[in-house]
């Protein structure tokens, strides 16, 4: 496969790509150098690649492969050597408010877990995946309809638990879904 073809099989799925590192890792710089790796993977494999019917499937499994391997390596290491001494420091303001931005989406993780398993299947599937509904519905043997409904009712729910957290006064002390 020449240059021209991988790129007009394989870039345009970038930011398909780019929204399941993210989903994964649940960090800009992360979830770059996750898509960059699969990239490579795929530039490196790109003579066998001309028998792949799926291209975006075979995209997603290479990263998430990548990923989970990535995360087994690093559990099988025991040493934690932690940052060089000399890396600079970020400012205050950032670093607060990116602990405020994980503390988030943690918490929404945490109420999407939660939700009913087709809800969370399909908020997950569309929002976070960025899937069609045609495919979310053939793969749940259900109307499209009904999975345009299931996801409306699941953003409901997710935002009426994240307002719920977001104005209680000590939003650190519980789950989310305990306190509904």
């Amino acid at each position: 496969m020449d240059a021209c073809e991988f790129k007009r099989r394989f870039l345009p799925l970038n930011r398909r790509l780019y929204r399941v590192a993210w989903s994964l890792t649940h960090n800009v710089q992360d979830a770059e150098d996750l898509v960059q790796e699969t990239y490579c993977r795929l530039w490196r494999k790109r003579n066998n690649l001309s028998s792949i019917g799926n291209d975006e499937a075979y995209c997603v499994r290479l990263l998430r492969n990548f990923y989970y391997d990535g995360r087994r390596m690093a559990s099988s290491h025991d040493v934690d050597i932690g940052p060089p001494d000399n890396l600079p420091l970020p400012a205050t303001d950032d670093v607060q408010r990116d602990i405020e931005r994980d503390e988030r989406a943690q918490v929404l993780h945490r109420i999407i877990d939660t939700l009913p398993d087709r809800q969370r299947d399909i908020i997950t599937r569309c929002d976070l995946l960025d899937e069609p509904f045609a495919d979310i519905a053939a793969d749940l043997q259900m109307p499209e309809g009904s999975v345009r409904t299931l996801l409306s009712r699941a953003r409901l729910k997710l935002k009426e638990q994240f307002l719920n957290w977001m104005n209680n006064d000590n939003p650190r002390d519980q789950h989310p879904a305990e306190k509904l």
